[in-house]
């Protein structure tokens, strides 16, 4: 029986910066911030960035290591896997297309 073989390059787009997960962990983070009526440069002031990174998180240009995500949900009031959630074995499989 053969190995489960991932399609990488299907993960590395979907995860990278730009793919669906991190824009749609972007717009989750900006419609947290726009619920709580705070500008841009309150959450950037909040986490000690500059705006334009929050306006990349939020776009999903880039997705933020580990200790911003923290801060960045640690002020938004929300638990860090309520933005950016992790997925599962099975999803993943999905997205890898597993052979």
């Amino acid at each position: 029986m053969p190995a489960d073989v991932i399609d990488t390059p299907a993960l590395r787009e979907f995860f990278g910066p730009t793919g669906p997960w991190a824009v749609e962990c972007g717009d989750r983070a900006r419609k947290y911030r726009e619920r709580m009526d705070k500008p841009v440069s309150w959450l950037a002031r909040g986490v000690d960035v500059s705006t334009q990174t929050i306006y990349m998180i939020e776009a999903g240009q880039i997705i933020p290591k580990d200790y911003l995500r923290s801060a960045i949900a640690f002020c938004l009031g929300q638990d860090v896997d309520t933005i950016w959630p992790p997925l599962t074995r099975r999803r993943v499989g999905e997205i890898g297309q597993v052979a």
